[in-house]
């Protein structure tokens, strides 16, 4: 049926919505056929649907079949459709079916395991990516989850980075949690980085937050810098972002 149709784009697309209504009813014998086509791309295609309408009726059977798949790139692109359903129902279970492969796979894949589960429950997200070895890869998914937190409940997000000690990771963690504030709120932005310690993310932060406050809503920036709410005692970050505002 499929090989009727003329336009190649079409025929792919149809025949993969085939594909994927008959791995609803029969994921083995949908991937058998996957696995027989001679394309690579539609056969790569082809396989990637049916893992994710069979990890939709029986994610456990779907995720022990990649498993077993030779580590190619195959396999990580199918891992990765598996670890996103188990990651929507369980963020747990996710990252325990990643601690079964290699290292290197299971960091690549545990930041967006993280912030799925941020988008539910950001503090078990916090507190689980604080579990992880210290260093870079650490930080970076904390940020990643601070940054995420910081859009449905800042003040949250704001006492549990407070609430780190001292050092490298808490000082990324409210660089990442200014930079959101500025993106969502910038007038809370403005007033979270002007209670920083003077410093390097002190400037940085209110260049930020002065500048997306006076792109999206100008007026009601001048009106704020009129009131001496940054008065001419701030930082140099807001003395200097206010000059090149003023002269647009």
């Amino acid at each position: 049926m499929a090989s009727a149709i003329p336009n190649i784009h079409w025929r792919r697309e149809f025949a993969l919505t085939l594909v994927v209504r008959w791995a609803e009813v029969d994921a083995a014998g949908a991937m058998g056929y996957a696995g027989q086509l001679t394309n690579p791309i539609e056969r790569q295609s082809a396989m990637a649907s049916v893992v994710g309408a069979w990890a939709q009726t029986d994610l456990s059977a779907a995720a022990a079949w990649v498993k077993e798949l030779p580590a190619v790139q195959l396999r990580r692109d199918l891992i990765a459709t598996v670890v996103h359903s188990l990651a929507e129902r369980d963020a747990e279970a996710a990252l325990a079916y990643l601690e079964s492969f290699a290292p290197e796979l299971e960091r690549s894949f545990s930041e967006s395991i993280l912030r799925q589960w941020a988008e539910r429950d950001p503090a078990a997200a916090a507190g689980k990516a604080m579990e992880l070895p210290a260093g870079q890869q650490r930080n970076s998914v904390i940020h990643s989850v601070v940054s995420q937190w910081a859009q449905s409940d800042p003040e949250a997000a704001r006492n549990w980075v407070n609430a780190l000690s001292e050092g490298p990771l808490k000082q990324g963690a409210l660089r990442a949690l200014g930079h959101q504030l500025a993106e969502t709120n910038p007038k809370a932005g403005l007033e979270f980085a002007m209670n920083l310690p003077l410093g390097q993310a002190r400037r940085e932060l209110t260049e930020r937050a002065i500048g997306q406050w006076a792109t999206i809503d100008f007026v009601g920036y001048v009106v704020f810098r009129e009131r001496q709410e940054v008065s001419d005692h701030s930082s140099e970050g807001a003395k200097e972002a206010h000059k090149r505002i003023v002269h647009w």
